[in-house]
């Protein structure tokens, strides 16, 4: 007997359910959260018996069996946590899945678990709190795809948290702190972002490198404000004690308004630590009237 053939795939709040994880999986059970019409008190098997908290839906997976979470549009005002690995939790939409937090004390999504997937959610934090984590990593290979993060101090914090990889997600404007960043990378090695776009504001930075090895940053965007000097926005920052190796900044384009090389504001800067094996290439730089815009110096630079 052959296989039956769904020409548009097969579907459940317009989201395919024969999905799995990024390498083609399709094993585990799937699991279902409606913020309108789910009840915690169903059992999230099907989209008619959904969850209404993420939570719920979170809680019901196995560890390492390929579980996915779908959820649809609706607004969550949740503190979540994944501690279970090779979880995907899945939005219908960018724009229309929106998950606030519960407090503007906790990181609002922490993912403990390795190899976990968050793909299609917009994040922002909870009643305009600033001093949080959007999404906190501590878990090994873990994938935050095609996602949008609005405001918070940090968007995404990795702790510890080697391989992961940030793809094609969209970042506006790090709450307006002395150390904000849209994406912070602390003692995590192999590390990836590509393919995503950054709105900076004063203060804060696009990408932050700490004590970090063996990164790549390539195929962005970025856009800065018009701050200067020791306050402006950088593309990508580069401190810790331990300094940075193995870092590769290639084929971004980024816009920086009245920046100044060798001051806060650069495309790339590596300000008072130890730096080694960092190389620019097929950077794009433009501003308005700057003087430099491009790096700090000290870098190994190619065809910037």
């Amino acid at each position: 007997m052959g296989m039956t053939n769904f020409a548009h795939g097969v579907k459940s709040f317009g989201i395919p359910l024969l999905w799995g994880n990024e390498d083609g999986q399709v094993w585990g059970d799937t699991f279902f959260v409606d913020a309108t019409s789910g009840s915690d008190s169903n059992d999230g098997k099907t989209p008619e018996t959904a969850k209404v908290t993420i939570q719920a839906g979170l809680n019901l997976c196995t560890t390492a069996k390929g579980d996915r979470v779908f959820v649809r549009n609706g607004a969550y005002a949740e503190t979540l946590t994944m501690t279970k690995d090779d979880v995907q939790l899945i939005g219908q939409s960018n724009t229309d899945v929106i998950v606030t937090g519960a407090t503007d004390a906790t990181d609002t999504l922490v993912i403990s678990g390795n190899e976990c997937t968050v793909k299609n959610m917009r994040f922002e934090p909870y009643d305009g709190g600033s001093d949080i984590s959007l999404i906190k990593i501590t878990g090994d290979g873990c994938i935050i795809k095609s996602c949008v993060f609005n405001s918070g101090e940090y968007q995404i914090e990795t702790s510890g948290a080697d391989n992961t990889l940030v793809l094609g997600c969209h970042f506006i404007t790090p709450v307006d702190v002395t150390d904000g960043a849209s994406i912070i990378f602390e003692d995590s090695n192999d590390c990836k972002v590509l393919y995503s776009s950054f709105f900076i504001d004063a203060n804060s930075d696009a990408i932050v490198h700490h004590d970090a090895d063996n990164l790549e940053v390539a195929y962005n965007c970025a856009v800065g404000d018009d701050d200067t000097g020791a306050s402006a926005g950088c593309f990508v920052w580069i401190v810790g004690a331990d300094g940075t190796s193995e870092l590769s900044v290639h084929d971004n384009r980024v816009t920086l308004f009245a920046a100044v090389v060798g001051e806060d504001g650069a495309a790339v800067a590596a300000h008072g630590y130890g730096t080694s094996d960092v190389t620019v290439a097929n950077l794009a730089v433009t501003g308005d009237g700057n003087q430099g815009l491009g790096c700090t110096v000290g870098f190994d630079t190619t065809d910037e």
